[in-house]
């Protein structure tokens, strides 16, 4: 059976992609322990947000944790790294919406991402 050869460079991308994201959510978690978070998140996005702060930056931390192994998987070219990613990154744009106003950002990076995973994925096929 033909192995196909998978071109690197998109994966790359996707991992930096990853792993830039992953930081990002990894920093909340450290800012949700600033002096005055609470109250400036309370001002910026509202008492309700202000109130799940702690947990969303758990959760943050977690997803980012998900998103290292993803990067990891796809710089060493393994094909359950791509299906994972594509999965992290529907996951990502489902939820961004309920994380008004920091999703978008969670949206710009899994949209990438995903169209990268997708066409390494797929490739030059046609449908049909």
């Amino acid at each position: 059976m033909e192995e196909r050869t998978v071109k690197k460079k998109p994966l790359k991308v996707a991992a930096v992609l990853f792993i830039l994201h992953g930081l990002g959510e990894m920093t909340a978690l450290a800012a949700a322990f600033l002096p005055g978070a609470d109250l400036f998140m309370a001002d910026f996005a509202g008492q309700e947000f202000a109130s799940k702060l702690v947990y969303m930056a758990i959760t943050g931390v977690l997803c980012g944790i998900a998103r290292f192994i993803a990067a990891a998987g796809l710089l060493k070219g393994r094909k359950w790294a791509i299906a994972y990613g594509i999965i992290l990154a529907v996951l990502t744009m489902n939820n961004s919406v309920n994380m008004v106003p920091f999703g978008i950002v969670d949206f710009l990076f899994a949209l990438p991402v995903l169209l990268i995973l997708l066409s390494v994925w797929f490739g030059r096929e046609k449908a049909g």
